[in-house]
């Protein structure tokens, strides 16, 4: 997600209130952050099997796929079905 004061991007968590509750992108690798801001970067379209997305606290492909699928994020199941 992306905070909305400062345009940050963060794990996405349903919890928080931030602006970041809102999925915007796939993280391409992990990013350890916790140290710092770290430079990354993210997919904004395409599309990914559901199962090898990992989903911030509170978020599940039934909470995030409509909303990604609107930015042109595709969660497709492994055997090809949206």
């Amino acid at each position: 997600g992306k905070i909305t004061a400062s345009a940050k991007f963060v794990l996405s968590t349903s919890a928080a209130v931030d602006g970041s509750q809102v999925p915007v992108g796939i993280l391409v690798d992990d990013t350890n952050a916790s140290a710092g801001d770290k430079a990354t970067i993210i997919y904004t379209r395409g599309d990914f099997t559901d199962d090898s997305v990992t989903y911030g606290i509170g978020h599940a492909i039934a909470s995030v796929s409509a909303g990604l699928k609107a930015k042109g994020i595709c969660l497709i199941n492994a055997l090809g079905g949206a």
